[in-house]
Order: C-alpha cells, then structure tokens, then sequence
C-alpha cells in the first residue's frame, strides 16, 4: 500500500521533471531562435559573408569554393592593384547554391569586377551544401533562400531542420573564440597566414584518380542551369569573369573534368562569355610545388596564381 509520503514524492517527481523538460526546451527554442536571427551579425568579419557586409562597394570579388579560399591572397591582390578586394568562399560552394547567394550579395554590394569559379567538376556533381555555414553566416533571406533550394532539390525535411537546429551550434556559442582563430588566418576572406605545404609525388601522380573515384561522367542538369540564373544576375557588375582556380595536370587530364570544362566552355559562350583557365595549356600545372593536394594549391602556387591573375585583369580592364 502507497503511504501518502510516496504519493507526494512521485507527483513532486512528475512535476519537476515536466518543469525541467520545459524551461530545456525553452532554452533550446532561445538558442535556435537567436542563431537563425542572430548568427549573420556574430560570424567573422575577416570571412565569409558578414565580412563582405562590411563593404558597400568593391573594386573585385571573388566568389566559390574552397579553391577560391585558398587559390587567391587578397592582401597580395590589393597590394598589386591598390584597390578594394574580397573573396567570399565556402568549401565546396557550387553554382546552384551561388546561384541562391549571388542576388542577395549584389543587392547589397556594387561590384565592379565580379570572378566567379569555374570549377569544372561542379558541373558533374549534385547540388550539396557542403559547409552550412553558408546559412548561418547568411542574412534571413539568404537563409530563406537555401531553405527553399533545399527543398526544391527535394532533401528530406529532417536534414533541413537539423540544418535550422543543430548545425554551427558550437560556432554561435564560442564565437569569441572561433573568430579570433579565423582572423589569425584570413584577410578578407582569403588566406593571407596559412602555410599550404607542396603535394608529395605519389599522391601527385595519382591525383587524377580521385575525380574517378567521386564522380560520374554524367552532367548536372541543375548546375548547368544554375550557371544560366548566375549570368543573368552577375550582369549587374561593370565586369564578369570565370576562372578556375589551377589543380594537377592528371586532374586536369581526367575525361570527368574534360566534361566538366567543355560545358563550362559551351554554357558560358552561349551567353557571350569564356571558360578562363590560365594555366591549362602551360607547365605548371605539371610542377607539384605549386599545389598542396589534388585540388588546391600549395603557399607558392596561391602566390603565384594570385599574381598570374591580376596581370591578367590588368590587361583585361
């Protein structure tokens, strides 16, 4: 038989564990609430978009992936051409996700000269956010904007609402800490500190096998057609360029990236522009010094890339 004493500790444990349950759940309502609404104005201001919200006008911006970030010093780039640049990249940011982004940015931004990457193997690869801190460093439309991208790509609404909840949780609430770190190591936007070592020769010599081993000979039809919206948005700027950052000739060389670039060169001529490589045809895509793994380039092959371009902007404009 329950004695009255046991019947009172087992409400007090109902009700206390429903208060707790509630004010957690209050408390995890707050946190996601204050990062969706909150995120974009605590995320770096030395990368990624809340550093580029900084500016209202640019003389360049440079807009990609993780071959953007680490294909281009800013602090070089400004040097040589006394002027205003940024780079905005996130690894693994492909046309269809440019495609979402750009608008919102160029709205905001008056861009003079605007380079976005023609990295070819994103024309055979699916639409993916690979970094989500594309949507919480973004403003509340560019985070609309991916929510419906995402659901347009037809991903399954619980990794939409882990994307709201869960994801940069760590990043939000250690802010401090995270952006005093990427400071140490980026100047607008670009890597200016990081020492990117040279590539060893066997996984040189085998880099080619790794678009092999990720991707098939097949075109993505969704990509091809973000090309087509970024165009049409990108023509707001004085002046547009596609340029791929350098990987190692056997990348290069492979038949999925031999696809990947003849429809990069056949999309961008259709509406008047060019695929610009500048160092496909030449020797140092074959020098395993200027690159630090098969698809980014090494501390001296950012240099060196980074002047190749300007020089190339520079008789260009």
């Amino acid at each position: 038989m329950k004695t009255a004493s046991s019947i009172f500790s087992f409400k007090w444990f109902v009700k206390t564990s429903i208060k707790s349950a509630a004010i957690l759940f209050v408390l995890v309502l707050i946190i996601v609430v204050s990062k969706n609404y909150l995120s974009q104005y605590i995320a770096p201001k030395s990368y990624g978009l809340n550093g580029l919200s900084e500016f209202k006008e640019l003389d360049y911006l440079f807009i990609g992936s993780s071959h953007t970030r680490q294909s281009y010093d800013i602090k070089l780039f400004e040097k040589l051409c006394k002027c205003r640049a940024y780079s905005l990249s996130y690894s693994g940011l492909d046309p269809y996700f440019i495609s979402l982004i750009l608008p919102e940015i160029l709205k905001e931004v008056v861009v003079k000269n605007l380079i976005i990457e023609s990295y070819s193997l994103k024309m055979i690869a699916k639409p993916r956010l690979s970094d989500s801190r594309v949507f919480s460093h973004g403003s509340l439309e560019i985070k609309k904007q991916i929510i419906q991208g995402l659901d347009h790509l037809n991903v399954p609404r619980k990794e939409i609402v882990s994307l709201i909840v869960n994801e940069n949780n760590d990043d939000f609430l250690s802010f401090f800490i995270t952006n005093s770190i990427l400071s140490k190591f980026s100047y607008r936007g670009g890597y200016t500190n990081k020492v990117m070592k040279q590539i060893e020769d066997s996984e040189f010599a085998n880099s080619g096998k790794n678009v092999d081993l990720s991707l098939e000979p097949k075109i993505n039809v969704a990509q091809v057609s973000a090309l087509s919206s970024i165009i049409s948005t990108a023509k707001s700027s004085d002046n547009v360029f596609f340029i791929e950052p350098p990987m190692p000739a056997p990348v290069f060389e492979n038949r999925i990236t031999q696809l990947g670039i003849d429809t990069f060169k056949k999309e961008l001529a259709s509406y008047g522009f060019k695929y610009i490589n500048l160092w496909l045809d030449g020797e140092k895509l074959k020098e395993r010094r200027y690159f630090h793994d098969w698809n980014h380039l090494s501390t001296l092959g950012r240099d060196v890339f980074t002047k190749d371009v300007f020089n190339f902007l520079n008789v260009v404009n």
